[in-house]
């Protein structure tokens, strides 16, 4: 029904049904049962983040807001005035037409599922009636539920994938929720153990297969269960069967969701073969004490014996521990004398190798330098002879230290040297080239003439392990 304000907005007395639980979270824009808009719908639809859309008694669009229209992929200029055809896929205008005109002849909301092109969404519709009862307007309200369905789909997948584990399982299991333990799922084994159909335990609850003198244990257990507190791995009890007998049982348990509810699941053993065994074992398990007690007779005399002879052996062993203890000053003796000896072989050798580093440095820093001045001066013929005895003589004072001096190169050029660097650090020609900025041919020519100074010419010696000898 319209009435007219002082300031002419119209007021629209809007009576709508809901679906209880199932309502979409849009209906609230409007409110709950029914509710007074003191202010323009179509202003008031643009407060919400649902797709809604709001139309005249000829379904046309009069109002929509910023959501909608992104579905639609269009303005909402563009959109006001079209008729609501217009926005429904050809595959679904069919059956939504008629959705919606059941809606309006019923005044009851309807709800319209639609999946295209891997996009799932449910559209609601919601008549709008005057007080008259005529159609006034009507709302649509969409919901992308893409992701619900998708869960929805891996749930069934997940209880389908259970199911199948269950049904191959070689223990009972059993789903159970609700105050009195109502059966939601067992599988073939459960049933095999306790002798029900599975219809006959989906219409009771733990309370009926539990025997008298187990009835309060079994039901605390299921409380703590179902509430999520801790419960021993295994536990042992008893069920009764269908035919009045008692089977022994281990259960464990824990709690699940099941359906969207909580529930407790139970994993049943029947131990009826372990039970005869275990009894079995008891009988032997007594025989063999009673064995034993005649053995332990027999042994404590046999331990007199022995403890005769230990008395000996530890006279004996005090004997031999006084001489191990003079052994041992002994030996320290001997560590100690070891540890005084060794420290001064080490400090004669770190001073050995210091003289023969100094004796190097010497030659090389002080004559090598002087020498090769001389070399590279005119010189006659009984001079140059001199310069040979001199190099002679170097070569004579330096031989000792030669094995293992860093120094044994001193009879190198200095590019030879830096040659025989490289190739001991695993370089090749041509990589010993790039790095010096030398062609390879050059680099070929000192390895010659460091094979010739180290007289391994015409040799298969390999040239990098001999140079590491002598570093």
């Amino acid at each position: 029904m319209l009435k007219k304000k002082e300031n002419n907005t119209d007021k629209i007395q809007i009576k709508i049904k809901s679906f209880g639980q199932n309502t979409p979270l849009g209906l609230h824009l409007l409110g709950r049962e029914s509710v007074n808009i003191c202010k323009n719908l179509p202003d008031h639809i643009q407060e919400y983040s649902e797709a809604v859309m709001l139309m005249d008694d000829q379904l046309k669009v009069i109002g929509i807001n910023e959501a909608a229209a992104s579905q639609v992929g269009k303005k909402a200029v563009e959109i006001i005035g079209k008729n609501l055809s217009f926005f429904i896929h050809p595959a679904f205008l069919p059956e939504g037409l008629d959705k919606i005109s059941q809606a309006i002849q019923t005044g009851e909301p309807v709800v319209i599922q639609a999946s295209n092109n891997g996009y799932s969404s449910l559209h609601s519709t919601y008549p709008i009636f005057n007080a008259k009862g005529k159609l006034a307007r009507t709302i649509i309200i969409s919901r992308d539920i893409t992701g619900s369905l998708k869960i929805k789909n891996a749930l069934d997948e997940s209880e389908n994938n259970f199911k199948a584990l269950a049904e191959n399982a070689n223990d009972g299991i059993v789903i159970a929720g609700g105050k009195n333990g109502i059966h939601q799922y067992v599988n073939q084994r459960f049933c095999n153990i306790i002798g029900y159909s599975k219809a006959e335990l989906m219409k009771i609850g733990f309370k009926e297969l539990t025997p008298s003198n187990r009835t309060n244990e079994m039901g605390e257990k299921y409380q703590r269960s179902l509430s999520g507190k801790i419960l021993p791995l295994n536990y042992e009890t008893e069920l009764l069967r269908k035919d009045g007998k008692i089977v022994p049982i281990e259960i464990t348990g824990g709690q699940t969701i099941w359906r969207g509810k909580q529930a407790a699941i139970v994993i049943v053993r029947d131990i009826t073969e372990r039970k005869v065994i275990e009894k079995e074992l008891i009988t032997y398990r007594n025989h063999l004490e009673g064995l034993v007690d005649e053995r332990i007779f027999e042994i404590k005399k046999t331990n007199k014996k022995l403890e005769e002879e230990v008395i000996k052996h530890k006279k004996t062993a005090q004997k031999l521990k006084q001489h191990e203890n003079e052994l041992q000053k002994k030996s320290k003796k001997l560590e100690e004398l070891n540890t005084a000896l060794t420290v001064i072989l080490n400090k004669g050798d770190e001073d050995r190798k210091k003289i023969e580093k100094d004796v190097m440095s010497n030659i090389k820093e002080l004559l090598i330098p002087y020498l090769e001045k001389l070399k590279a001066g005119p010189l006659g013929k009984r001079q140059g002879e001199y310069i040979k005895i001199i190099e002679k003589c170097i070569e004579n004072i330096i031989s000792p230290f030669s094995s293992n001096s860093s120094y044994s190169f001193l009879n190198f050029t200095p590019a030879e040297t830096k040659v025989a660097n490289l190739i001991t650090q695993g370089k090749q020609t041509k990589e010993i080239a790039q790095l010096m900025c030398l062609s390879a041919r050059t680099i070929e020519s000192h390895r010659k003439n460091i094979r010739k100074k180290m007289k391994l010419t015409h040799k298969k010696a390999n040239l990098k392990a001999c140079l590491m000898d002598i570093c």
